[in-house]
């Protein structure tokens, strides 16, 4: 696993073989990524990584030059493994924060600015992805074009959910897109 584009391109992370996680694959990641740049401007982007694990998709925002990453992680172990990877790397200066909370939790609070982009890679047996899902899209943590993307194995089909918008396939991963029409 690397990091594929930006300030620290081509940048391995450590071993996390110890840590229970499933990391979106490089293939994966290239091409969300693929996806991302011809439809926004990424340096221009807040991003809100929920179920973040080691980091990899919002440090790989981070690399791109995103204005602003929120990771939110309940598990010590991979909140130190971020801050750690971060601290060692050019991305020590960029502007993030990393919330060692669960999810359900944090997304009880109330936020004034809006996220443009939420990426969520829960467990894939998780049962409240698509609460958490109608959550973002009818709340003031995205705004009209935000975008929430889910990252789920492939064979899963969200099509009859409001604001699906498609679904990209990378092996047995696949990624689910939503977009907030308009503010409820």
């Amino acid at each position: 696993m690397r990091v594929i584009r930006g300030k620290i391109k081509g940048r391995k992370f450590p071993n996390a073989k110890h840590l229970p996680v499933r990391p979106t694959t490089d293939f994966a990641k290239e091409g969300l990524f693929n996806y991302l740049e011809n439809h926004i401007y990424i340096p221009e982007v807040r991003v809100l990584d929920l179920f973040a694990g080691i980091g990899n998709i919002g440090i790989e925002f981070l690399s791109r030059g995103a204005k602003e990453v929120w990771f939110v992680e309940q598990e010590k172990p991979q909140v130190k493994y971020i801050k750690d990877f971060i601290n060692k790397t050019k991305l020590k200066d960029s502007n993030y924060t990393i919330f060692n909370q669960k999810v359900e939790t944090f997304l009880k609070k109330e936020y004034p600015t809006p996220f443009d982009i939420v990426f969520l890679d829960p467990p894939y047996a998780y049962l409240k992805r698509l609460p958490i899902i109608m959550h973002l899209l009818n709340s003031d943590w995205t705004k009209e074009n935000s975008l929430v993307i889910l990252e789920h194995k492939s064979g899963e089909f969200f099509k009859n959910i409001p604001g699906f918008v498609e679904t990209r396939k990378y092996g047995s991963s696949s990624f689910s897109i939503f977009k907030k029409e308009s503010n409820p």
